[in-house]
């Protein structure tokens, strides 16, 4: 396997003790990827077999990678960061899966997990694998008080998708619109009907603080602002310009990073607004490019480098003009409209269902031995 480690140790001691599931014929442990960031000693060790991870699935995808085990973790650590997941290892110390998910909010105030990347090593699929690591991330959503998980994957990807209804997993009316160009340094609006608002706008948009809790209630439950304090960012908050006191518009929002590209960005959420302040929909539209315009300035001062934005796909404001008007593009795995991605959304009695592994077991030959080797690292 190369320069792939095998052990399941962190420093001298294993990294947790093996989880038993006495109907299985092969055991598994889970190092908890919090460890890259809580002690170096792991870090180092934990470091090689996620980059093999990462590796193996861009490959999958015929998407590029040229992280290292340095450069992944001078970006795990980039503050503000909120990189969470956990690799799984067999009886046998061999890895045999992982999974990297965030903490996010949605347009309802809601907590939850999205998953970023799921893959199992080739000569360990077709044993229940990946509903097994399902389930440590369903469990993870009750013991980080998240309220569901939600993932993306590529529309063309048929055998992912079958497996996300198996599970009870639902298709939310949302896009995932690529908004980069708001964060180019000199982004205006070209249609003239845009630009004025562009440039001349009536709100103020800031990002959410402790400060604007029990002003987000006419909008979500105050638990956007009390159960995600681990987030540094959970979106905007808009107000018209002569009135600081009174929001008129709440857009959620959550850090993010793309682990095959190694890079940083916002997620926003589709925004809410208030429906007793008298916005016309000349305002909303302005109120969308206020928190563009936002998220512009906060990107720039992070360090940030894109942005997505989840928009609801039902013809009202915001996707009117971020799809129609401005024409952002979807989210694609490869950057072909062939590769769009499709999100789904996994809750309620489906998640606590998952999260409690009904499951008689996962049946692995104990002879089973890693897979093909990953792709060689790209110069």
């Amino acid at each position: 396997m190369g320069d792939v480690p095998t052990n399941a140790v962190l420093g001298d001691k294993p990294c947790i003790e093996p989880e038993v599931i006495k109907s299985l014929s092969y055991q598994f442990r889970v190092a908890d990827l919090h460890d890259l960031v809580s002690v170096e000693q792991n870090r180092k060790n934990l470091l090689p077999v996620l980059d093999y991870f990462i590796r193996s699935q861009a490959a999958l995808h015929h998407a590029e990678y040229i992280g290292t085990p340095d450069s992944l973790e001078d970006n795990i650590l980039k503050k503000g960061n909120t990189f969470r997941g956990v690799v799984v290892y067999s009886q046998t110390s061999l890895p045999v899966a992982y999974a990297v998910y965030y903490p996010m909010v949605n347009d309802k105030g809601e907590r939850g997990n999205y998953i970023e990347d799921a893959y199992v090593t080739e000569s360990f699929r077709g044993h229940s694998v990946m509903p097994y690591v399902y389930h440590v991330l369903a469990r993870r959503c009750s013991e980080e008080g998240a309220q569901f998980l939600q993932w993306s994957t590529d529309k063309r990807n048929f055998p992912f998708q079958g497996f996300s209804r198996k599970i009870g997993a639902t298709r939310p009316a949302t896009k995932t619109l690529i908004a980069n160009d708001f964060l180019a340094e000199d982004y205006v609006p070209q249609q003239p009907s845009l630009r004025q608002a562009w440039d001349n706008t009536n709100f103020v948009t800031l990002p959410i603080e402790g400060k604007h809790v029990n002003m987000t209630k006419q909008f979500v439950t105050p638990d956007i602002i009390r159960r995600t304090g681990d987030l540094d960012f959970r979106g905007f908050i808009t107000f018209r310009a002569d009135d600081l006191r009174h929001p008129v518009a709440l857009t959620p929002g959550w850090p993010h990073m793309s682990t095959f590209k190694l890079k940083h960005g916002l997620v926003l959420e589709n925004p809410s607004f208030s429906e007793d302040s008298g916005l016309t929909d000349q305002d909303k539209v302005a109120i969308i490019l206020s928190c563009a315009k936002a998220a512009k300035t906060y990107a720039a001062a992070n360090e940030y480098s894109y942005l997505k934005w989840h928009v609801k796909d039902d013809g009202e404001a915001p996707s009117r003009v971020l799809q129609g008007e401005i024409s952002l593009p979807i989210d694609t795995m490869v950057g072909t409209v062939e590769s769009e991605m499709e999100i789904y959304n996994l809750r309620n009695g489906k998640l606590r269902e998952l999260a409690k592994n009904k499951k008689n077991g996962v049946e692995i030959p104990v002879t089973t031995a890693i897979g093909a080797r990953p792709p060689e690292r790209r110069p």
